[in-house]
């Protein structure tokens, strides 16, 4: 089989397969976060109060208590609690990058307590059943499309009497037509900004702004989770003992919710979700409509009509608390549940149920693909980021690259050209090659496409705004460069100097068996 063939064969299978991981791998290698401190304060105060309600679990006035935060990204929330309760605490995250980072944070922060840093899938947690008595876990459920598996996880490693607190996450919107990925808001678009100045942007666009960037590189966000779905998984094995909803409902939806008592609320809806279509309609552009954006037609308001309808109905007859829920389900809502566990269960003292081997501080459990050995510890490109500029040359040549720090401290380089050469080093298997860049907004739309030597293809993005993408491509074994060119909508080549800037540069072996 040639090298190409073998690209056909394995490229989607492959990139699909990795593709998060890789993402959060790209898009955590430069932290500038500057909330991680301020969000791990919050979450340490809400472990320890989640803490309090483990005082019934067997044996645990004998031993420390065990913490565990899932999706802890680069927080030390679980590390501050167990510092101050004088437990244990385990990090899991999928970027070994992230929780590495959070370590950091903990020492500068003066937190003698040293967590244990485990780099995984949390849809398949390494731990054994019943070992923990808390398991924290904020605004990363919705990071799956099996949303349940990960809920049942988590409900798993915890020990009987023990706590799981979901804290901050997404519940999915009946009535919304889930239209397009969203920037963050203070990046929106004119037209953006015209849908959140009326009230319509989370019916009309993504309930939650600001995914765009996370579907850029291929993350996963998942905003149609059901709150029944959440909350009959927990149930299964545990007593939801108190829970808030923060429902998104403004202006815009209680205009929706007065039209309850109307005889024919399948056309009274209708005929308003497409008075305000027509309304914003003007504001959409050319450059939004590249970036993804668009306005529902005409079936799909009715279809969002007949299935919203019926659900409205149900408020006629809800008092009280019940009324809060629904509005939830109708309108999307941020959760927080505590939940007990209550299911009998074998506990353990051993912290894995699996083998995992510990590399720079973060034991390694990442998830594999039959067939597929993805050499993520051994990448064969000096890093962007602090790698020696001398070295780095040989990759990015200054003819096709200028070197420049940005103002935040991050290297980049700069393309000079149309058509700018990366040199890789030659590799005896195929190798992923990951390209993070900031693609600066033009005149005129433009294009950033990556092709190989003979000039295939391999990805290509449009360019409406400025902002991060990522390209994330097989590339064949022996490949010895690629090139980064700019061109209009049409493929023809336009310089823009200066425009593209690669910040992350990895490139990483693929063997196959």
């Amino acid at each position: 089989m040639t090298s190409h063939e073998m690209l056909n064969r394995y490229n989607e299978q492959v990139i699909s397969f990795y593709g998060p991981q890789l993402g959060e791998l790209a898009w955590h290698s430069l932290n500038v976060d500057d909330r991680i401190t301020a969000v791990s304060e919050q979450h340490a105060n809400e472990i320890l109060r989640a803490a309090e309600y483990c005082r019934e679990i067997p044996g645990l006035a004998a031993r420390p208590i065990r913490i565990l935060e899932v999706g802890a990204y680069a927080h030390y929330g679980a590390c501050k609690a167990a510092s101050i309760l004088g437990g244990v605490s385990v990090a899991h995250d999928i970027s070994p990058i992230s929780l590495r980072a959070g370590l950091k944070g903990a020492k500068a922060a003066g937190i003698e307590h040293t967590p244990i840093l485990v780099a995984g899938d949390f849809h398949d947690l390494p731990f054994s059943t019943g070992y923990f008595d808390v398991v924290f876990c904020a605004s990363s459920v919705h990071h799956t499309y099996k949303p349940s598996k990960v809920l049942n996880e988590m409900m798993r490693v915890l020990r009987k009497g023990g706590v799981l607190f979901l804290y901050n996450e997404p519940v999915g919107r009946i009535v919304s037509f889930y239209g397009f990925h969203s920037n963050r808001p203070g990046q929106f678009t004119a037209f953006e900004n015209e849908l959140h100045r009326r009230g319509s942007f989370f019916t009309l666009a993504s309930p939650f702004p600001g995914t765009r960037p996370e579907y850029l590189f291929g993350m996963v966000e998942n905003e149609h989770i059901p709150l029944d779905l959440m909350l009959d998984t927990l149930t299964n094995s545990g007593e939801v003992i108190s829970w808030t909803l923060t429902p998104q409902a403004g202006r815009f939806e209680n205009k929706i919710r007065a039209m309850i008592d109307d005889t024919d609320l399948e056309t009274r809806l209708a005929t308003f979700l497409i008075e305000e279509i027509q309304s914003v309609k003007p504001h959409l552009t050319e450059r939004d409509m590249l970036l993804g954006m668009k306005l529902p037609e005409i079936d799909e308001v009715w279809q969002l009509s007949y299935r919203a309808a019926p659900e409205l109905r149900k408020l006629r007859n809800m008092t009280g608390g019940e009324v809060q829920d629904h509005i939830a389900r109708l309108f999307g809502a941020a959760l927080q549940a505590m939940v007990v566990k209550k299911q009998e269960c074998k506990m353990s003292d051993d912290l894995f149920k699996r083998e995992a081997f510990l590399e720079d501080d973060v034991f390694n459990d990442l998830p594999s693909l039959q067939g597929v050995d993805l050499q993520l510890p051994a990448p064969t490109m000096p890093m962007i980021e602090d790698g020696d500029l001398k070295e780095l040359a040989k990759f990015y040549a200054p003819t096709d690259w200028e070197a420049h720090t940005e103002a935040i401290g991050i290297r980049a380089f700069l393309n000079v050209n149309s058509h700018c050469r990366i040199a890789l080093p030659p590799q005896s298997s195929p190798a992923i090659l990951l390209l993070r860049f900031l693609a600066a907004e033009a005149p005129e739309p433009y294009r950033v496409n990556l092709h190989l030597q003979d000039g295939t293809i391999l990805s290509s993005f449009v360019v409406a705004q400025s902002e991060s993408m990522l390209f994330r491509e097989l590339v064949p074994e022996g490949c010895e460069e690629v090139f980064i060119e700019t061109s209009d909508l049409d493929y023809k080549q336009v310089d823009v100097p200066g425009h593209v800037r690669v910040m992350v540069g990895r490139l990483i072996p693929v063997v196959f068996s």
